[in-house]
Formats: C-alpha cells, sequence, structure tokens
C-alpha cells in the first residue's frame, strides 16, 4: 500500500470517532429492528421470513462492527507508521498480516447484509401479490438477476490481497493494477447494488400499475416504497463523490466515514458500513408501513 495515499486520508477520521460511528450506526439499526419485531409479533402474532432475514442481516452488520472494533488498532497504526508518527518495528507485520485477513470476510459481511435486507424486500412482495401470474414471472427474474449479482460482488473480492500472505500483499496489492481492479469492481459492485434495488422497486409500481385502486392510496403506497431510493442514494454516493481511479480505497473511510460530511467539498468516497445500517433501518420501517395498508 502507497504510503503518500494513506497520509492523504489518514488525518481525517481519528480513532474515536471511528468506533463511536461504527457503534451508533449499529445500535440505531437495532432499534429500528426490535420496532419492526415489535409491530409485527403485535399486530400479526408472528414473525415471517423477510423479518427473520431482516434479523440476520442486522447480526451481520453487528458482527462486523465486533471485528472492526476489535482489529481497527492494526489500520491506525499502520496510519501512524505511514505518516511517521510512529517508528516501524518488524513486530507490526503479523498484525498487519492478521487485519488483511479479515478484509475479504468483511466485505463478505457487508454484501451479504445488504443482500439480506433485499431478499427481505422480495421475500415481502411475493407475500402480498403471489397469486398474480404475470407478477411471479416477473419476480422470479427479479429473484435471479438480484442472486446472481450477490453471486458477482462476493466472486470480483481480490482475495488473494486478502489471504495472499504479507510478502505478496507489499509486492503486489499496491501496484497500480491490482489498484485499478480493486476500482473497478468497487464500482461494478455499486452499479449491481443500484440495479438490483431498481429491479425490486419496479415490483410494486407494476403490481399498482395494473391494480384498480384510487390514486391517493397508489402515490402513498409508492412513496413509501421509495424509501429504498434513499438507499440507492447513499450506495452512489459511496463511490461518485471524491473517487479516482488510480487512488485505493481508504478502509476507515469504507467503514464510517459519514461523520466528515459537513457540506465540504472532501466528503469522503464511500460509507459502506453507513449503507448496510441505512439500508436495515429503511426495510424495518417501510415493511410495517405497508403491512399496515
Amino acid at each position: 500500500m502507497s504510503t503518500d495515499i494513506i497520509d492523504e486520508r489518514s488525518s481525517k477520521i481519528s480513532q474515536p470517532v471511528f468506533i463511536g460511528i461504527l457503534w451508533a450506526l449499529t445500535d440505531t439499526s437495532f432499534f429500528f429492528v426490535l420496532f419492526r419485531v415489535y409491530v409485527q409479533i403485535s399486530s400479526f402474532r408472528r414473525l415471517f421470513l423477510d423479518d427473520f432475514l431482516v434479523i440476520f442481516a442486522w447480526v451481520i452488520i453487528l458482527s462486523a462492527a465486533v471485528i472492526w472494533h476489535v482489529e481497527h488498532k492494526a489500520l491506525y497504526e499502520l496510519y501512524a507508521i505511514s505518516s511517521g508518527t510512529k517508528p516501524f518495528d518488524f513486530g507490526f507485520l503479523p498484525r498487519f498480516n492478521e487485519f488483511m485477513r479479515l478484509l475479504a470476510p468483511l466485505q463478505i459481511l457487508f454484501y451479504s447484509s445488504l443482500w439480506c435486507v433485499k431478499f427481505s424486500f422480495l421475500v415481502f412482495f411475493y407475500r402480498l401479490c403471489s397469486r398474480i401470474k404475470a407478477f411471479r414471472i416477473w419476480w422470479y427474474v427479479v429473484l435471479f438477476c438480484t442472486a446472481a449479482v450477490y453471486i458477482a460482488s462476493v466472486g470480483d473480492i481480490e482475495y488473494k490481497c486478502s489471504f495472499g500472505g504479507i510478502n505478496y500483499i507489499l509486492e503486489q496489492c499496491s501496484q497500480l493494477k491490482h489498484i485499478h481492479y480493486e476500482n473497478r469492481s468497487f464500482w461494478a459492485n455499486c452499479a449491481g447494488d443500484v440495479l438490483t434495488d431498481l429491479l425490486i422497486l419496479s415490483i410494486p409500481i407494476i403490481v399498482l400499475w395494473k391494480t384498480r385502486v384510487p390514486l391517493r392510496k397508489k402515490v402513498i403506497l409508492l412513496s413509501i416504497f421509495s424509501a429504498t431510493v434513499f438507499i440507492m442514494i447513499v450506495a452512489i454516493i459511496r463511490v461518485a463523490v471524491d473517487t479516482t481511479y488510480d487512488q485505493e480505497i481508504n478502509v476507515a473511510y469504507v467503514e464510517s466515514s459519514i461523520v466528515e460530511y459537513r457540506g465540504k467539498k472532501d466528503f469522503p468516497k464511500s460509507t459502506v458500513h453507513v449503507q448496510s445500517d441505512v439500508e436495515v433501518s429503511t426495510v424495518a420501517v417501510s415493511q410495517i408501513e405497508e403491512n399496515k395498508k
């Protein structure tokens, strides 16, 4: 990893802020999920499959937060060494290698949490409209596309730069070709994320368009389902702002950099943990509102 990139980014998110935001977001999404469970049990005396998928998504988020809480010190130690505020010693290398071995699993956890939310929406829509044949056909098309994008997103992770060992990581993974591959994969996965959200959003739109309900109710229902648009905006912000093709993705930014936003030009390039928490919180509320209709 090139030190000039680390120097440029390292001071923008301090350790306490990083951990504070990590747990604030995790706790916030937990209360949304808890509220969802309470409403579902109060209203229906049971939980449905889509509820369990949301709960599982939050468990994944919690697991990722715990891993980051335990292992983030190696990342900030790397920043300190790279910026010259801490002397290098060879004892750091095993800690750095251990940290790098966690990056691929953390990416898998991230994508798994997002896709649990997507599948929760799909299960929810199927439960509402499965009796319509045309809907079922389109639903299976969307399900296939959503599952395929998940497999591709997990499959294009550069596993060798996580599990390849310290020598390979230091010698190969900071080279431009690896940085380009990482950024292309990140952008492609973001595009797949947004595309699958649009496909999922098309399901209630198609159903409502063909359903004889008052226009006012259609608008209300569409506004509820359009909460997913906010999720898509967060996904786009992850890669659309302050990105360059030749620059490595900063992993501290990737987890919780939303705190730096003050309307500044230097808004961080990615908000991965933020997006996971936003998705879980959004689905926890939007499906409750629709169940009430």
